[in-house]
C-alpha cells in the first residue's frame, strides 16, 4: 500500500526528468531518461523496505525480504496500471513522453497474446527487481545500495528492450 501511494511522486519525478531532458538530443535524452526512470521507480519501490529493515519492523530474513519485495512490486504494478491516465493528457504524443510512458501508448493493433504479455511483463519486472533490492535491504546499507543498482540496471535493460521493440 505504501508503494502504491508513491505513484504520484514517481510520476512527478518522471515528468521532471522528461522536462529536464527534453532539450537534449534524442540520442542522449532517451538512454538517460530510461535509466533515470528505472532508478526513480526502484527507489520508490524499495526505500521504505530498507527503512523497515533498519527500524526492525521487518525481520532480516530472506523469506521476509522476498515477501515484502514481491508485495511492493505488485503494489507498484497495480497502482501504475490504475493511474495510467498519462495517455489521456496527451503526454505520449511527445517522443520523450513515449519513451517514459510507452507502456500505455501505441497498444492498438497488437494481438491479444502480445497485449497480455505487455500487461504482465511489468508485473514480473517490478516483482523481481524489487525483490532483488529488498534482499539487499534486509542485509545492510551497502548491500541495499548494490542491489538497488542491480535492480535499476535490470529495470533499465527492460526499458531499453520495450522502447526498442515498441518504438
Amino acid at each position: 500500500l505504501l508503494t502504491a501511494f508513491t505513484i504520484p511522486f514517481v510520476f512527478v519525478a518522471e515528468l521532471l526528468a522528461v522536462a529536464t531532458l527534453f532539450a537534449l538530443p534524442v540520442t542522449v535524452s532517451i538512454p538517460v531518461l530510461l535509466v533515470t526512470i528505472a532508478f526513480i521507480e526502484e527507489v520508490a519501490k524499495s526505500v521504505h523496505l530498507y527503512a523497515g529493515f533498519e527500524r526492525g519492523v521487518f525481520a532480516r530474513t530472506d523469506r521476509v525480504a522476498l515477501a515484502v519485495g514481491l508485495a511492493s512490486g505488485v503494489g507498484f504494478f497495480l497502482a501504475e496500471k490504475a493511474t495510467a491516465v498519462v495517455q489521456a493528457v496527451g503526454l505520449t504524443e511527445l517522443y520523450v513522453g513515449r519513451a517514459a510512458f510507452g507502456s500505455v501508448a501505441g497498444m492498438e493493433g497488437l494481438s491479444p497474446v502480445a497485449l497480455v504479455a505487455l500487461l504482465f511483463a511489468p508485473l514480473l519486472l517490478h516483482g523481481f527487481a524489487t525483490t532483488v533490492a529488498a534482499v539487499g535491504a534486509s542485509r545492510n546499507r551497502t548491500y541495499y545500495a548494490l542491489t538497488l543498482t542491480l535492480a535499476t540496471l535490470l529495470h533499465a535493460a527492460y526499458n531499453f528492450g520495450v522502447v526498442s521493440l515498441h518504438g
